[in-house]
């Protein structure tokens, strides 16, 4: 090998025949110099994070040293300077004891309370004077505004009567969006704002396919069942004029139909059944819920007094004692309703139970 990138290699390498053919004639400086003349020149490849090197006339050969930021050529070992680290500063400055945290970095911004997430804080220290503690009360006082002040009061309401009712963080996240979206488009007070506000609990829920009927929702936030559709009415009204309102290129959520389905597990989680037949249960109720549907038996039968119906003959396939008066009651539906549509499945009973028929017909 005559010529080498790195001199005193070629005595220190002893290469073969073959090798020494292949190589030897090499010119490996000169073939990294070509290299450097025929990479890209564009001003995006050369300019890497803001450097250039005048002596080499590129920017392919910068890079920073891990250790202390130091921006050197590889190529000619040009000395560039130091980067400045513009990342968030995550370290402690305080000492290891129960004082506050000194740290630079901010809480996450929450796009629903944008003023308030900008806010600062003024931090205690121990024989503050009495009135640094009343600056300090009335700082955080005017921090947030009274609308972002009287959102963050809902939203903490509704997360209490979330968490009770059993809903996920993540429809509860939906419905602070939607409540957001909509209460800027009207003043709502006393029990129409909780009215307007269940009923965006109630979009949300049909959104992430877990309905739940006006009735449980009037008993999560203990207001009239006949304001909650009020509610639902005032809000279709005012989320059709926000989606007016946004532009075309925003992606509009579609609210989902509700299905016999959405109301029978819960019902039958609330029948107290036996915990080993609870999927037998499912499966046959849903295959006589199908069946009912697509026979057109009932069709202006709701969802939920569909989902009734098929349990009741679930539990009465399965040899379950359970009348028709708890079946009604865990579906939140009257016995009256429940009677009305077994009545009008009765004369299709020979179609949804074939086997049952035949052996009724047998001598």
């Amino acid at each position: 090998m005559s010529s080498l990138l790195f001199p005193g290699v070629s005595s220190c390498v002893k290469l073969s025949s073959e090798e020494e053919d292949l190589f030897g004639g090499t010119d490996w400086t000169k073939a990294v110099e070509e290299l450097a003349e025929t990479a890209p020149t564009s001003a995006g490849d050369e300019m890497v994070d803001g450097f250039h090197c005048e002596d080499c006339d590129t920017g392919l050969w910068i890079q920073v040293q891990t250790q202390n930021d130091e921006v050197i050529c590889t190529k000619c070992g040009n000395h560039m300077g130091f980067q400045l680290d513009s990342s968030a500063e995550y370290r402690w400055f305080g000492s290891e004891d129960r004082s506050p945290d000194p740290t630079r970095v901010g809480n996450p911004l929450n796009p629903l309370l944008p003023e308030s997430s900008l806010g600062t804080r003024i931090l205690t220290r121990p024989g503050d004077s009495k009135a640094m503690r009343r600056i300090r009360q009335y700082h955080l006082w005017n921090i947030m505004p009274y609308r972002e002040r009287t959102l963050w009061t809902i939203f903490e309401m509704l997360q209490v009567r979330a968490n009770n009712a059993g809903i996920s963080m993540a429809i509860v996240e939906e419905t602070k969006q939607l409540y957001a979206q909509v209460s800027t488009r009207c003043i709502c007070r006393g029990q129409q704002k909780d009215a307007l506000l269940a009923a965006c609990l109630f979009e949300s829920l049909k959104r992430h396919d877990t309905p739940r009927r006006p009735v449980e929702i009037a008993d999560i936030f203990q207001i009239d069942a006949k304001l909650i559709t009020r509610g639902v009415k005032q809000f279709s009204g005012l989320l059709e004029e926000h989606l007016h309102a946004t532009p075309l290129a925003e992606k509009k959520a579609e609210t989902p139909s509700t299905h016999f389905r959405h109301y029978l597990e819960p019902a039958i989680y609330k029948l107290e059944t036996p915990r080993m037949l609870h999927n037998q249960i499912v499966d046959m109720a849903t295959k006589i819920g199908n069946m009912i549907d697509e026979l057109g038996v009932c069709p202006e039968t709701t969802p939920s007094s569909l989902a009734a119906s098929a349990l009741a003959l679930a539990c009465e396939r399965m040899d379950l004692e359970k009348t028709n008066v708890e079946v009604a009651k865990v579906c939140s539906i009257s016995v009256a309703t429940l009677h009305k549509c077994l009545k009008r499945i009765e004369s299709w009973r020979g179609v949804l139970f074939p086997a049952s028929a035949e052996k009724k017909s047998s001598p």
